[in-house]
């Protein structure tokens, strides 16, 4: 087995990840041009390409083409041109202008590097959208503010995931679903606030894995009951009773601990896969011959591939990639076909070392270019030239001696660079990132303290809001009593103390369904739903039930009682 070069861990190649391997390499001329085997198990991969993603920490900047004020994922001071969306997708610029040729004296890497900071980005990357200039990676949405990757939505705040919904709050990788708060993994849902893996309900408060089910609380486990309450029986005229202090912030917190304990008493189901064959991983529908694969649907022939909607085949090593064939190490690849190392590209064709590129094909270490072929590093070739000229370059990546050049010293001993070693194969370096990594989404899965991430020779963002403003509103325990100034107030965070607002929009949400404001700021309401996330690792323990072994996602030393599928099925229906 080989060894990682990062946490020096053993780990598993299998032959159907080998067999993917050579399917997806790419071929000139009549010769191929094999990816070599990862130097880093699944784990230090995942968080290699997690380091190039900034989801939740927006920033107020200018436009380098027009001067006027944007948001945008990139910090002011970045070293980076930075275009308003708009003016990106536009006809006012080509990215063509910035080619350079080649060097076959210097590493590619940093030359890719050097491309990134000369070509211009976008302030976040948006599609088909319309009032939701703070939802970055959103498509087709509208109305839509301090969300992440919401696709074909409305009206969406402070939500992670959460596709085809409407009027949705504090919500993450929920789909079709309407007038919700607080709920993760929720399918079609309507009114439910603060369930887990909840599907095909209405008016839950506070219940998880239920289905089929209507004015229900404090329920686990239950299929198709209606005017349940810690799933037991009442009337309609109990359940309302019940939840007629629903607006007192104080009652939401006390039936919170309450259901905390409740919840305890039952089992959870090993995993959260649906009509699925010949899988593992967690949270999967409809996928099959698929391994360690994470939060995916419709997947066919696929390997560690996490948070990707409307299927893929024979893919591995991706996130958010959907629609895509034979793509490997690939963030954010939508609709691609046999490309590889891509960052944030969309409708890409035979493509490699790609960043920010759309509807192109055949390019080769390309920034910016949008409906363009034949491109390397941005320059434009004739077919002729590119196939020519790109098969010298793989085979110079293979070989290269970089360590002294692309990274720290520190990151060339862990990659194992410190000798000779083959950029051709690798995603790219951490070192490189165009974010400090506390600032993207790593270190909710791989968290690491600054001194680590330094002595790794990669960038951390010190805290610039280290004081904040006092807060200027007292909030009341039940909302009926919260005043319209509230929207102008500043509001501290009780977790964390930095300051918060709410919106109009939002007020006018809680007011609707008589709930109470929020205590915590957004960044700390998501962490908190993300200790609900399914882990991306795969343990054997034996189910609590029957004593079979099985694969789940809840490590061995945890206290909840893990039942096999079978036995699951058989305790709830």
């Amino acid at each position: 087995m080989p060894l990682c070069k990062y946490c020096q861990r053993d780990f598993e190649i299998t032959t159907d990840y080998q067999a993917l391997h050579e399917k997806v390499s790419p071929h000139f001329a009549g010769q191929n041009f094999p990816f070599p085997l990862p130097s880093l198990c699944p784990d230090c991969r995942q968080q290699r390409r997690l380091s190039w993603r900034n989801e939740r920490n927006l920033y107020k900047r200018l436009c380098d083409f027009s001067k006027k004020n944007i948001i945008s994922v990139y910090s002011p001071d970045k070293p980076y041109k930075v275009y308003d969306h708009e003016i990106w997708w536009s006809d006012q610029w080509d990215a063509r202008s910035y080619g350079q040729p080649f060097d076959f004296k210097r590493p590619f890497f940093e030359q890719f590097h050097e491309l990134q900071l000369r070509v211009p980005r976008m302030n976040m990357i948006l599609s088909h959208c319309e009032n939701s200039n703070y939802a970055p990676y959103s498509v087709t949405s509208r109305n839509c503010y301090m969300c992440v990757s919401v696709v074909g939505s409305e009206d969406i705040y402070y939500s992670y995931q959460t596709n085809a919904s409407r009027d949705c709050v504090d919500c993450s990788l929920c789909y079709n679903c309407e007038i919700c708060l607080e709920c993760i993994y929720g399918v079609h849902l309507y009114r439910c606030f603060h369930t887990n893996n909840c599907r095909d309900s209405s008016d839950l408060l506070f219940c998880r894995d239920c289905s089929g089910c209507d004015q229900c609380v404090g329920c686990v486990n239950l299929t198709k009951k209606r005017f349940h309450i810690f799933n037991s029986p009442v009337s309609e005229t109990e359940y309302h009773e019940f939840i007629a202090s629903l607006s007192q912030y104080s009652f939401l917190e006390k039936l919170s601990r309450q259901f905390r304990d409740f919840a305890l008493r039952f089992p959870v189901r090993a995993s959260y896969n649906i009509q699925c064959e010949h899988v593992s991983g967690d949270h999967l529908l409809n996928c099959k011959n698929s391994r360690q694969c994470f939060e995916a649907e419709g997947l066919e022939d696929c390997s560690y591939i996490y948070t990707l909607p409307q299927g893929a085949k024979d893919c591995f090593d991706a996130h958010y990639s959907p629609k895509s064939e034979l793509v490997y190490e690939a963030m954010s690849a939508v609709k691609n076909y046999h490309s590889s190392f891509i960052l944030h590209s969309w409708d890409l064709k035979h493509s490699y070392y790609t960043d920010e590129c759309f509807y192109s094909s055949n390019l080769f270490g390309c920034i910016g270019l949008k409906k363009n072929e034949y491109c390397i590093l941005n320059k434009q070739y004739s077919k002729e030239q590119y196939e020519n000229l790109v098969p010298r370059i793989m085979k110079h990546m293979m070989n290269i001696e970089y360590a002294n050049q692309t990274a720290s010293s520190t990151e060339s001993i862990m990659t194992g660079s410190h000798q000779q070693a083959s950029e051709w194969g690798e995603y790219f370096p951490t070192s490189h990132s165009l974010f400090a990594y506390n600032e993207t989404i790593a270190p909710e899965f791989f968290p690491l303290k600054r001194e680590e991430v330094l002595k790794r020779g990669w960038q951390w963002r010190e805290d610039t809001e280290s004081t904040y403003s006092k807060q200027t509103y007292q909030l009341p325990d039940d909302s009926k009593n919260v005043s319209d100034t509230i929207t102008s107030e500043i509001l501290s965070c009780r977790d964390c103390g930095r300051n918060y607002r709410i919106i109009p929009q939002e007020l006018a949400f809680y007011r609707k369904l008589s709930l109470p404001i929020p205590r915590k700021c957004s960044n700390c309401r998501h962490k908190e739903r993300m200790q609900f996330r399914a882990q991306r690792h795969i343990w054997k323990r034996m189910c609590f039930k029957c004593g079979r072994e099985m694969e789940t996602t809840y490590s061995p030393d945890r206290s909840e009682k893990v039942y096999c599928e079978s036995c699951y099925l058989k305790e709830i229906y």
